[in-house]
């Protein structure tokens, strides 16, 4: 059954609505960087959303005029007399969110604007679907600090190959909207006032697609892209076909295409009161 939800702790605001779940991060005084309270409101939101199957698509967003400037920098400063890893240091923390986003077993779409520095930039690669304004900007400046960006590069990396990876990471040149698009790392530019008729469009697509197949699906392209094709590859992807093939979900969707009829995760669009 749908269900509505609206919560805002101070720097991270969450609200579900007609299956879809936005995430917006609201510090714009500081660019949107992440801190630890963000970063740990992320995790716990999106570790949340992984166990609501009424949620079938999760936005990201950013307020003010920049999307992410990346991790803040005093908070990276407290790294310097910090103990040897653990489950508390930054690094990991940053590491666990990016994978968390990535493997989220829902549709991402991040919805970027003005400045998408270093974090931000990885953030973005995490997501399925990526929607930039025309003035949207990328940077991964981490090499001009004397730091690496090693937490995200297994995202920008996957996202926009080795070779770019190592132009953008190693100059730290900043690129334009339109040069990501080419890189693939956004998909379509559109300006804020045309994202939402956008989004609609595509997460209809979305809700009309079992939401076991849509996350089993994300996890064979996950799965498949970092495999090497060969003979036990090609074995694997059949053994996955006929475990999804036989499942409630797949039996259910199969049916009502025959009977010419939404399957039962179809919600009908909800009357206007």
């Amino acid at each position: 059954m749908p269900i509505d939800i609206t919560t805002d702790k101070s720097d991270v605001n969450f609200t579900i609505h007609n299956q879809i779940a936005s995430i917006i991060i609201n510090r714009p005084g500081a660019h949107n960087a992440l801190n630890l309270a963000v970063t740990d409101r992320l995790l716990e939101i999106l570790q949340e959303l992984n166990k609501m199957p009424s949620v079938r698509v999760v936005i990201l967003k950013t307020s003010g005029k920049n999307f992410c400037a990346g991790a803040d920098l005093d908070w990276m400063q407290q790294a310097e007399q910090a103990p040897p890893l653990t489950n508390d240091s930054i690094a990991l923390k940053l590491a666990t969110l990016m994978d968390t986003l990535y493997r989220l077993n829902k549709a991402t779409i991040a919805l970027v604007q003005g400045a998408v520095i270093g974090g931000g930039v990885g953030l973005v690669c995490c997501c399925d679907l990526v929607l930039a304004t025309p003035d949207a900007h990328f940077c991964c400046p981490e090499v001009r600090l004397g730091l690496i960006p090693a937490t995200i590069s297994p995202y920008v990396i996957n996202a926009i190959g080795a070779r770019a990876t190592k132009r953008y990471f190693l100059s730290a040149e900043t690129f334009s909207a339109k040069k990501a698009v080419d890189l693939g790392l956004v998909h379509k530019i559109l300006p804020q006032n045309e994202w939402p008729d956008y989004i609609k469009k595509w997460s209809g697509h979305i809700t009309t697609a079992g939401p076991q197949a849509v996350a089993r699906t994300k996890q064979l392209i996950n799965d498949v892209a970092h495999s090497q094709l060969n003979a036990a590859l090609i074995y694997q992807t059949a053994e996955w076909l006929l475990e999804v093939q036989s499942s409630a979900e797949a039996q259910e969707g199969i049916t009502a295409f025959q009977e010419n009829r939404p399957a039962r995760w179809v919600h009908a669009p909800q009357k206007k009161s």
